[in-house]
């Protein structure tokens, strides 16, 4: 039982490697080809499954700490679009495989019966490392990057923004001066003190704190007594 599942990978490489003695007219070579257009497509999209699943993975876990989703286009429909285009990629240049070969017969005029079977073993294992590429890029990004945490809010000038951008939202803008914010560092936060612009009769605090996290920019006002 054991040997014969071992054996049945084998046993589907033979057939799909399988060639016939002798030169092949030209339909014979196109109906080889396309008799194995669907097993190309059932690797390639079975290793796209894996390679889209370590991204989204990668995605939701950098977001869940706090990072950015890196692997997840926005919106998330690029994704799909992108699977369909490199699908539609892929089977052309499949397709290719059986025009050079008809090509070199010609114009070459050579035996083509081994080129079959080494041009579509080499094809389906370029376009099996082409389709993991994505998500190696995607890991490499992530770890060099932590997660996108140095592209946020790293700097105090898109600690102020973060902050101007939560007053705009919150406050009225033109109640603060966002031009003389000054800002003080911790380790995972910025303390972003913005001044406000003074009104006669009104007891406010002088300047506006808010708090600006490092990693995804998240901002918040601090209570002041």
């Amino acid at each position: 039982m054991a040997t014969s599942f071992v054996q049945m990978p084998k046993k589907l490489l033979a057939l799909l490697y399988a060639r016939p003695v002798g030169p092949l007219r030209s339909k014979a070579v196109i109906l080889w080809w396309e008799a194995r257009r669907i097993p190309y497509n059932v690797i390639v999209g079975a290793v796209g499954m894996v390679s889209s699943a370590v991204m989204v993975t990668v995605a939701f876990t950098c977001n869940s700490r706090g990072g950015a989703p890196i692997g997840l286009p926005d919106p998330p429909v690029l994704a799909i679009m992108g699977v369909l285009m490199y699908g539609i990629a892929a089977n052309i240049c499949y397709t290719g495989g059986w025009i050079t070969e008809l090509v070199v017969a010609r114009f070459w005029r050579v035996d083509t019966v081994p080129f079959g079977p080494i041009a579509f073993a080499l094809g389906t294992a370029l376009s099996v490392l082409v389709t993991l590429i994505p998500a190696g890029l995607v890991i490499a990004a992530a770890a060099m990057t932590s997660c996108g945490a140095q592209g946020l809010c790293s700097t105090e000038l898109k600690a102020i923004r973060a902050a101007s951008d939560l007053l705009s939202r919150h406050r009225s803008a033109s109640d603060y001066e966002a031009a003389k914010a000054h800002v003080q560092n911790s380790a995972a936060k910025w303390y972003v003190w913005v001044p406000r612009v003074t009104a006669p009769g009104v007891v406010m605090p002088a300047e506006a704190l808010i708090e600006v996290n490092k990693v995804n920019c998240a901002s918040r006002w601090v209570p002041q007594r």
